[in-house]
């Protein structure tokens, strides 16, 4: 039995998306390849599958990975769809870091620091995502040992939430870093690390009216920066308002009353 591989080079738009077409394809592609896999599966098993348990491991391994690759090519490729709700950015970190300390894959240590609490307008199961995304790269750059340290701040503007990401491991090489947001690219060795993690975090935060980006230096670690708009109501629109007030009041042109 042999098996035929084809690389074919796919364009991105704008947003660092592969486009919904060629992702249709290559899954469809995928699917094909997986269900000649499978079927040899189950002839090998009914042959002898003590003889052959070698090289039953490595199929039923090869077909895990391609199920699981098709299934994330969906996600984190296709369009993203939010369910925007008003949400606690401080809360929704927490979450983040139980749901990443349950799934008990790394034992990586957490700092946090929460400036100030915000709302913002966002899709908490994305978001989720994307904080899970994060403190899993954090974690296995540091191989588990050091510590992932979380600011929650609105030092930018008074009204933009930011989120910084930092981690101790080896940092990000100069020519990869302009590269990383880009879909399938990887540095990572591993075989279940298919390039598509910070792509779709880039593409949940754009979708969110936010932006994404990095600092990191190599051997010293890395830092990821989310800047995310806050919601403008209750308390903090009127305060909003008051401020604009003044504003306008110091350059002569308030309303009097």
């Amino acid at each position: 039995m042999g098996l035929i591989l084809r690389f074919d080079h796919y364009l991105w738009n704008s947003e660092r998306r592969i486009a919904s077409k060629e992702v249709n394809y290559t899954d469809h592609m995928l699917k094909n390849e997986l269900v000649k896999i499978e079927w040899s599966i189950s002839n090998l098993r009914k042959i002898d599958a003590y003889k052959n348990a070698e090289e039953l491991k490595i199929l039923e391994h090869s077909a895990s990975y391609i199920r699981d690759f098709i299934s994330k090519n969906q996600l984190y490729s296709g369009k993203i769809i939010l369910n925007l709700q008003k949400c606690s950015a401080s809360e929704l970190i927490n979450m983040a870091i139980a749901s990443f300390r349950n799934s008990g894959k790394h034992t990586a240590e957490f700092e946090c620091h929460i400036e100030t609490d915000l709302i913002i307008p966002a899709d908490p199961l994305h978001l989720l995502e994307v904080f899970e995304n994060l403190f899993h790269n954090a974690a296995e750059s540091m191989k588990n040992s050091g510590k992932i340290t979380i600011i929650l701040d609105n030092r930018i503007r008074k009204y933009l939430c930011r989120i910084t990401i930092r981690d101790e491991g080896c940092g990000i090489a100069k020519k990869n870093r302009s590269k990383i947001f880009t879909p399938y690219f990887s540095t990572k060795g591993s075989g279940m690390n298919y390039g598509l993690g910070l792509s779709y975090c880039y593409n949940v935060v754009k979708a969110h009216k936010g932006h994404i980006y990095i600092e990191s230096e190599e051997g010293k670690g890395t830092a990821f920066f989310i800047l995310l708009p806050v919601n403008n109501s209750g308390r903090e629109h009127r305060q909003q308002q008051g401020e604009n007030h003044a504003r306008l009041k110091n350059k002569g042109i308030a309303s009097r009353r």
